[in-house]
């Protein structure tokens, strides 16, 4: 968006106080129950409510003059100079698009993901905002209504991905028992291995999804054990088999000839690589095919998961953020839970590449 020009000091100062003159206005916004911003036509914090300096852990006049981003602490907010919503990221951004509607004359509504910055760690933030124009004695000002929609977009993920799967794999398990026994009234051995198979897969799909919600209020346990890596990802390949999802795609495999062992969590792992894996294929056409490959590369296991498609700019700017997803609302979460595991709990690093010559490849790099 790359505006730069500020209010100084003195003109926020005196800005805020006409917000005070207002007094019964100041005492209304303190009475709502979400965060309430009134900004100026630069976009700096002129009043907030109650409801925000307590969500915030900070007093008033800390937030003065600030955007929005730079109080949360938004990790595009120092990006550049200009700070926040002047990088490129912040083109995408739910809060500047429905501020600068508002500036404009118009009332608007977006949703906004935010990564927040908190000492050495980094913390999603789900915003639904409002904006509106404002007009104070003659001035121009953009009321902005904030509410915190985590709880919100994680019932939509488990309502469209989590459900769905489950669903999906029950069902494959209803036609399995029935076709495993035979008219004599004998088992087919390969069916009901079959059987045990999805079993197997959806318990850890419950599992996955509680290992996550542990993840993000910092109680899940790290449980390492010494395993071969290729086997990790060859069976993780297998289980696709016959999943809805991989019908029609193949998967190729690049593994080392010989054992690699390493040392981790081997269920956090495969989820980290299941979500990337679940991504790559619903990326890719029918008839196209995924590649999975692990090598160990100067000290560091390597895992990538590569699609034949190209990621957009738009996409590319908002890929690892939580609830982004091109696939419709409700659908975002694996590329911001592989990252988060992988970082948070995996003591590694997550990054992807994309381009029309080699597609697109998610990279885990682990220690």
């Amino acid at each position: 968006m790359g505006e730069s020009e500020r209010s100084d000091a003195q003109t926020v100062s005196r800005e805020a106080e006409l917000i005070r003159q207002e007094g019964l206005l100041a005492e209304v916004l303190d009475a709502f129950p979400e965060m309430v911003l009134i900004l100026d036509g630069n976009r700096q914090i002129i009043h907030c409510n109650k409801r925000f300096t307590d969500f915030m852990g900070v007093e008033r006049p800390q937030a003065l003059g600030k955007r929005p981003g730079e109080v949360f602490g938004c990790i595009h907010s120092c990006a550049v100079p200009a700070g926040c919503g002047a990088s490129r990221f912040c083109v995408e951004c739910g809060a500047a698009r429905s501020i600068l509607r508002a500036r404009k004359g118009e009332a608007a509504c977006e949703e906004c993901r935010m990564t927040l910055r908190k000492g050495d760690k980094e913390e999603p933030l789900d915003l639904r905002v409002w904006s509106v124009p404002l007009r104070i004695r003659g001035q121009a000002f953009i009321m902005t209504t904030l509410k915190d929609i985590a709880d919100e977009k994680r019932r939509q993920v488990l309502q469209h991905t989590f459900f769905c799967d489950v669903l999906n794999d029950l069902t494959v398990i209803a036609a399995l028992a029935e076709m495993s026994l035979n008219e004599d009234g004998s088992v087919d051995k390969e069916l009901m291995r079959k059987l045990l198979a999805v079993c197997r897969r959806m318990g850890r799909e419950i599992q996955g999804q509680r290992d996550l919600e542990l993840a993000e209020i910092g109680q899940l346990t790290v449980d390492a054990e010494r395993f071969d890596a290729g086997e990790l990802v060859r069976g993780l390949v297998e289980s696709y088999v016959g999943r809805q999802r991989a019908v029609g795609r193949s998967i190729a495999l690049d593994l080392p000839a010989s054992p690699e062992p390493i040392e981790t969590d081997r269920t956090l792992l495969g989820r980290v690589l299941g979500d990337l894996l679940d991504n790559a294929l619903e990326a890719t056409p029918a008839g196209g095919s995924v590649e999975v490959r692990y090598r160990r590369e100067n000290g560091r296991h390597v895992f990538r998961v590569r699609n034949p498609g190209t990621m957009p700019e738009s996409v590319r700017l908002q890929v690892f953020q939580r609830s982004f997803s091109t696939k419709g609302a409700g659908r975002g979460i694996g590329t911001y839970d592989a990252r988060f595991l992988t970082e948070t709990y995996l003591r590694g690093k997550a990054r992807f590449e994309s381009d029309p010559a080699s597609g697109t490849s998610f990279f885990v790099e682990l220690p």
